[in-house]
């Protein structure tokens, strides 16, 4: 019985993880071309990354509460999910610029997207979607 729940949970996890991803695929790709169609008309890149990252951040709440984690509305989701991402876009924008200092935009781009990446998963999963305990 117990290898059984273990067993699901696993399942559970796995398929957050690959919701999780498409959607990562699908936000980043949004975040990428409006970075690159920003910086192409020369806007400071912290600022086209900011914004690009803002503008993915909401298409990412509204993938990540209806089909990552299928979670339940409640009235502080959406405040806790901007607020985790304010974090994450200043994380975003700062690694990108110091990285372009030593590195090309696109690998500072991606390795800051990482980063941001794992911090969001773990926020989201265990305080802004989690869900509720089943008795």
């Amino acid at each position: 019985m117990l290898l059984k729940l273990k067993g699901k949970l696993n399942r559970d996890l796995l398929g957050e993880l690959t919701r999780f991803a498409v959607c990562g695929v699908a936000n980043t790709a949004t975040c990428f071309v409006l970075l690159f169609v920003l910086t192409s008309v020369d806007l400071n890149v912290w600022l086209a990354s900011f914004f690009s990252y803002g503008i993915a951040t909401v298409q990412s709440f509204f993938l990540n509460k209806s089909w990552t984690f299928r979670a339940a509305k409640t009235s502080s989701q959406f405040t806790q999910f901007v607020l985790l991402n304010v974090v994450s876009a200043l994380v975003f924008s700062s690694l990108t610029d110091c990285l372009t200092s030593i590195i090309t935009l696109f690998p500072a781009a991606v390795f800051a997207t990482g980063v941001s990446m794992l911090v969001n998963f773990v926020a989201m999963k265990l305080i802004i979607f989690k869900k509720a305990a089943h008795v």
